[in-house]
């Protein structure tokens, strides 16, 4: 299926917002922020409302250098300048993130939900950084998509606790809610861990530093998603354990470092479920969100006759049609239950999902479609039951080569791509749109050939661009060129 060129119709008249706000209307006069300018929640909402109103407060006393008050308080008791938030907006269109915002006076956030009156905010925010005078309108806005974020592998490439924080806060200046932590990898394992200390590689992030994230991250509206790989990419675990290395018929371990499977788990031993069980279990309690994410990419059990083991396991578990495939497939379920017992949802990689015979994914397991190398499209997987998130090679990834350095083609993400548009022209239908989740922009860190500031830089013109295109709303500029105009207006967070 070929992938039409997408429209993004263009309106400049609105507001300068990344992303754009969906609806703007204009009306006569301004709105000026001053020095006795205060955030009022309403008194209706004050519990529910207060860490958005103290957060837009200390952002906006950062931006401006003043002291902004944040009271609680009614519409009736506003002065000139107060910026007023509250909930009960009726309006169903708006969803869980959208908001209604007022400018005249008094600039009026109005939202279904928190989360809805801390993104109106973000708006406030990048409107007030552009200039003390505000023009009156009114607008309405709202996400095309419920998830948009930022990967960072710190499994390969230890990013430092402060380095994390200003990037909290900057994808939720973008108006991002997801912020994907792939803390392990071949070339190291990065997270405190007190049931298999021996794993841990330095640098690391310890536990009390992930906390403070965490922290940070409900208060900019951000969900962390974590991420253990299992059972590939686990060199850095089975170096310490290295009787659980999967191992050829030969007897040889599996694939050295740099071939594409190294790192494998023997999934014929019961040694190497007990310690992906206790590690799972470890974590699980950490992680607060509502996401556990596997991994489970590049295992490459389809080579049965190479793993006599894994086929004969499968054999025994699920029947004499299995194949080796089957232990993978198994595997997931197996970690799927266990994921869910503690009320989470499992999140896995795209590649290795179909191609066993007695086994097939719960379709209860969120897949990343990274790559359409893979036995199954992007719909096919949403016709089996499954959400998708399109976390497709390009244009969300960002790569750091030995070499190289790959990098998003912003242009052609920001002027054609949309996010149900899958790699390789895989197309989602429009009547299965809501399936798919979103997506986010990934640093993988395969060598350490750039320092995080490098990357900061590298990935603030990527990140505007999804910003823009998850959340769907009608262009301020048709070309690439016309956006970057726009990035430098909005500029960044304040406390980065």
């Amino acid at each position: 299926m070929q992938s039409p060129r997408t429209s993004h119709h263009a309106d400049s008249s609105r507001p300068k917002t990344i992303p754009a706000l969906q609806e703007w209307n204009s009306s006569n006069g301004t709105y000026e922020f001053t020095s006795d300018s205060r955030v009022v929640r309403n008194v209706n909402d004050a519990i529910a409302l207060a860490a958005t109103s103290r957060t837009c407060a200390a952002d906006l006393s950062a931006m401006t250098g003043r002291s902004v008050a944040e009271v609680a308080g009614t519409e009736d008791s506003l002065r000139p300048g107060d910026i007023f938030l509250s909930l009960g907006s009726d309006n169903m269109k708006l969803g869980a993130e959208g908001y209604e915002l007022s400018v005249d006076g008094t600039m009026r956030v109005t939202a279904r939900e928190d989360r809805g009156v801390f993104y109106g905010t973000r708006t406030i925010l990048q409107l007030i950084r552009q200039s003390l005078l505000v023009p009156c309108g009114s607008a309405r806005d709202w996400p095309l998509k419920p998830e948009r974020g930022l990967m960072v592998d710190v499994g390969r490439k230890y990013f430092t606790v402060d380095w994390l924080r200003r990037h909290i806060k900057e994808i939720a200046y973008l108006k991002m809610n997801m912020l994907h932590l792939h803390l392990s990898d071949n070339q190291g394992f990065r997270i405190e861990s007190s049931s298999h200390p021996e794993v841990v590689d330095a640098p690391y992030l310890t536990k009390s530093e992930v906390s403070g994230l965490i922290a940070l991250a409900e208060e900019y509206k951000i969900t962390i998603i974590p991420e253990i790989e299992m059972p590939g990419h686990m060199a850095a675990i089975l170096e310490h354990h290295e009787d659980l290395q999967l191992r050829v018929n030969s007897g040889d371990p599996d694939p050295r470092p740099g071939d594409i499977n190294y790192g494998l788990i023997d999934l014929s031993k019961e040694g190497s479920y007990t310690l992906m069980d206790e590690l799972l279990d470890e974590y699980l309690d950490l992680f607060p969100g509502p996401y556990w994410h596997l991994g489970a990419d590049e295992y490459a059990a389809a080579r049965g006759n190479e793993y006599p083991q894994l086929l004969e396991y499968a054999r025994n578990l699920f029947g004499p049609n299995a194949v080796a495939k089957d232990a993978y497939l198994g595997f997931i379920n197996r970690a799927n239950a266990r994921v869910r017992a503690a009320g989470k949802t499992t999140r896995a990689w795209n590649d290795g999902i179909g191609g066993g015979n007695a086994v097939t994914v719960d379709s209860d397991v969120a897949l990343e479609y990274w790559t359409n190398d893979t036995r199954y499209t992007a719909q096919e997987l949403v016709d089996l039951g499954h959400l998708v998130s399109n976390e497709s090679w390009d244009p969300t990834y960002y790569v750091l080569q030995q070499h190289s350095v790959v990098r998003p083609d912003v242009r052609w993400g920001y002027e054609e791509w949309q996010p149900d548009l899958f790699a390789k022209n895989d197309v989602l239908d429009p009547a299965s749109a809501e399936k798919n989740l979103g997506s986010k922009i990934h640093i993988w860190c395969d060598f350490d050939t750039r320092n995080e500031e490098q990357i900061a830089a590298d990935i603030e013109n990527p990140l505007r661009m999804l910003s823009q295109q998850v959340w769907g709303s009608p262009h301020l500029s048709p070309t690439w060129e016309g956006f970057t105009s726009i990035i430098e207006i909005v500029g960044h967070t304040p406390n980065r």
